[in-house]
């Protein structure tokens, strides 16, 4: 059978509106019993509210969300993990998330604070899961379309890298895609609904640019929706490692022939990819050494200087 990704577009339709069309496609009922318990897991990557907006899922995704899956439990946890240099709490305030979670009685729960136990991926080499995230029901994961300078685009597979809650995950990005892959194979997401309202192109994840696309897409076949995604956006699947790999593995269908398409007919528009650097390169694979990522990398100071310097080349064309 084929996987089935719906499309709606914000621009004549309200947030809410389009958020209802892309659960009833996806017959949102038989995946999310009364009463389950549910995890959402938002993309929070930036605690300012300078690139929040296209950083990070927005509370009016979240909302409208929240609102739909209110009608089936009241059991709802809305988590993330921290990152490198900041608490996701600060992401939490920064896109005005306490009300909405307030509003329809969820309970936020930073996962790098949550108990967590051990999983049975070799790769992971002790870093442990949140346990309220393994025993759950249901799982829903909110991602945000942007493009990256690592796995070239991050959406609903690359969003469940932010369920391992330890902030020097970085240690294990020599695996990046293939880790993907695991936690995908292991979370299993009921439901992956992609905030492309606001997006970002460029340097992703978190130094890109804003570009507004009105969109909003959904599956229960999270490699469906990154590939359908990104040829929405013009980029290319095939350059998406983790993608690939998760299609290679049997984790969801890759090709427009194995895909449904449901909900608007939408144009396609082009986001610029971001470039590949040297420089960004050279430190993903220094961060397989413990002693460079403990002592330089989350050093804030030395990492600091580095960015600096790196600013500098770039503004020469050199990085």
């Amino acid at each position: 059978m084929k996987s089935k990704v719906a499309i709606f577009s914000t621009r004549s339709s309200s947030v809410e509106h389009c958020v209802r069309g892309l659960f009833r496609e996806l017959d949102w009922e038989a995946k999310v019993p009364r009463g389950a318990s549910v995890v959402v897991k938002p993309n929070l990557s930036w605690p300012g509210r300078d690139k929040a907006p296209f950083s990070n899922t927005s509370a009016e995704v979240l909302d409208a969300v929240l609102k739909v899956l209110r009608e089936r439990t009241d059991r709802i946890i809305v988590g993330e993990s921290d990152g490198t240099r900041f608490s996701v709490d600060e992401c939490f305030e920064a896109s005005g998330y306490a009300d909405v979670v307030k509003r329809y009685g969820a309970r936020w729960v930073n996962f790098s604070r949550a108990r967590t136990e051990p999983v049975g991926v070799a790769a992971l080499r002790g870093f442990e899961l949140p346990t309220e995230l393994l025993h759950c029901d249901v799982f829903v994961t909110l991602p945000k379309l942007k493009t990256h300078g690592l796995t070239y685009f991050t959406g609903a597979l690359k969003n469940q890298w932010g369920c391992i809650p330890r902030h020097d995950r970085i240690l294990l990005h020599k695996q990046l895609d293939e880790l993907i892959v695991e936690l995908n194979a292991l979370l299993k997401p009921s439901v992956c609904l992609m905030d492309g309202v606001l997006c970002m192109e460029g340097r992703g994840p978190v130094n890109g640019r804003s570009v507004k696309l009105d969109l909003l897409l959904g599956s229960s076949d999270p490699v469906a929706l990154d590939a359908t995604a990104m040829r929405t956006v013009g980029l290319d699947p095939g350059r998406c490692r983790h993608a690939t790999l998760a299609a290679e593995r049997g984790q969801g269908s890759f090709h427009e022939k194995d895909i449904e398409l449901a909900g608007e007919t939408v144009r396609t528009v082009r986001v610029e990819p971001a470039k590949s650097e040297w420089t960004v390169r050279l430190m993903n694979y220094l961060t397989r050494y413990r002693f460079f990522t403990n002592r330089i990398l989350l050093n804030n100071r030395l990492f600091a200087v580095g960015k600096k310097a790196v600013s500098v080349l770039r503004r020469f064309g050199a990085a």
